[in-house]
């Protein structure tokens, strides 16, 4: 019988024996799956040949001139051979050979004619026979070019979906609810045995069945790309083509955005921003949670007065909402305020009149009808320098203006006024413009999730520009 050390000793043999087999067998399906591809194609070429070939990514062979007692003929004086069954009646160790590649990284090739397809691209290989004597050595006696493009092999390659919905992200919000349609880009990964770094040009090609949907294909590290140029939306059949590979692909492309751009949202108040035609994972935050917070679902609470942006996650792509918290009777200042500016028409004679108002007829009309703040009369609008001094002499100004530093600082808040002077050194003496601030206006978000924003102003959009360092007041706390 065996002692239990035996037993031990013998059970580890076994063990040990049955691990090496299996990373043996590991080892040896890791590499044939990687190389299950690649083929081995010797290139026998003439003298003075131009030869053109393809090969796929990963295959290796050997160039191998292919020789006629005629490539020898002058120079049987020096190299006459005596055996009998030399074809070419010459001694071949009086020459030598040598090979060159132009593009190495994409086609190597060693001293022997040994040749590998490295990565895809297009190399020219060279293959010159020398005489080894000096008074013939400058002059090649056989010389040939071959001509190589290196692609995928497409064999066991196939898209992980043959169906796929598109959705188009406004790049660029210029107004509320005006969006700006740049296209869009849709990603499939691609099932290979094989790497695809980057593919596109000729070798990569796109048709659509729908006209107004212009589409073109790209590769980039396994993912197939594709991208529409146009902004129109509706269905199509593509015939995507890979290296002589043809895929069918269901296509279907749907508009998508934010239903909210800018917020007023008084403290304690809740609201909920939707994506529209989108039903994959969201993630919402805010950039500041201070001011507001938002939930999974998309509905944001304002917690403190101040301004912040509510960023959507969709997918690859950022939608944001400039939220701004204030009180109930500022929210109703700026509404009037921006009604004014938009349904009243402009006339400076008719300013104190109902559905008529010039900038400081408008400010004066919003914040008497909504807050009780009426800039010193209580009867009749006043003027620009009367607004700006009634602000100055009550302590509503706010110290260095409005400055582009402030604004980013998102410190502008809506209901505040800004006065626009001819001279800057007597600001309050020739104020000839006043303008309400309402709120700010999330433009975009890039690619790293950082946002923009625009100004919002009650008669002028978001196309009104400031002066560095204007009178910038706060009537309302």
């Amino acid at each position: 019988m065996l002692k239990n050390k035996e037993i031990i000793f013998k059970y580890k043999k076994v063990i040990l024996f049955y691990f090496i087999l299996f990373l043996f067998l590991s080892i040896t399906t890791i590499y044939s799956f990687t190389n299950s591809n690649a083929s081995s194609v010797d290139i026998y070429v003439k003298n003075n040949e131009q030869f053109y070939g393809t090969i796929c990514k990963g295959d290796t062979g050997r160039l191998i001139p292919n020789f006629t007692a005629e490539d020898f003929a002058p120079y049987r004086d020096y190299a006459s051979s005596t055996d009998a069954s030399n074809p070419y009646g010459v001694d071949m160790s009086y020459f030598y050979t040598t090979y060159e590649s132009d593009t190495p990284e994409v086609v190597s090739i060693d001293g022997n004619g040994n040749y590998t397809g490295l990565q895809t691209g297009s190399a020219t290989l060279y293959i010159r026979v020398y005489p080894r004597d000096y008074y013939y050595s400058d002059y090649p006696c056989f010389t040939a070019e071959v001509n190589l493009d290196v692609i995928y092999d497409m064999t066991n390659v196939s898209l992980s979906t043959s169906k796929v919905k598109a959705y188009m992200f406004p790049s660029y919000y210029y107004a509320k609810n005006k969006p700006q349609y740049d296209g869009c880009v849709t990603a499939i990964p691609l099932i290979s045995d094989q790497y695809f770094t980057e593919v596109n040009g000729t070798s990569i090609s796109c048709k659509s069945s729908n006209s107004k949907l212009k589409i073109s294909a790209y590769i980039t590290d396994n993912v197939l790309y594709l991208s529409q140029s146009t902004k129109k939306t509706g269905s199509a059949k593509l015939t995507v083509t890979i290296y002589g590979k043809a895929f069918t692909i269901d296509y279907k492309v749907v508009k998508s955005g934010i239903s909210c751009q800018s917020k007023l949202l008084a403290k304690g108040k809740k609201f909920k921003i939707k994506i529209s035609n989108y039903s994959g994972k969201i993630e919402w935050k805010s950039t500041n949670k201070k001011v507001a917070i938002v939930n999974s679902k998309g509905v944001i609470k304002g917690r403190s007065i101040g301004n912040c942006i509510i960023i959507a996650k969709v997918g690859d792509q950022y939608l944001g909402c400039a939220v701004s918290v204030t009180k109930p009777k500022l929210i109703k200042v700026c509404d009037r305020a921006t009604y004014i500016g938009t349904h009243w028409k402009y006339s400076q004679p008719l300013r104190t009149q109902n559905g008529y108002y010039d900038c400081s007829a408008l400010v004066w009309k919003a914040y008497s009808q909504k807050a009780g703040v009426y800039f010193g009369s209580a009867g009749y609008p006043g003027t620009t320098v009367t607004e700006s001094a009634w602000c100055r002499d009550n302590g509503k100004m706010l110290k260095g203006g409005m400055t582009y530093k402030r604004f980013k600082k998102m410190q502008v808040n809506p209901g505040d006024i800004l006065f626009k002077s001819t001279n800057m050194k007597d600001k309050y003496g020739t104020t000839y413009h006043v303008e309400m601030f309402t709120g700010y206006l999330c433009t975009d978000v890039d690619s790293a999730g950082k946002p923009s924003y625009s100004a919002m102003w009650a008669a002028r959009g978001t196309f009104y520009a400031w002066a560095e360092g204007s009178l910038l007041a706060r009537p309302m706390k």
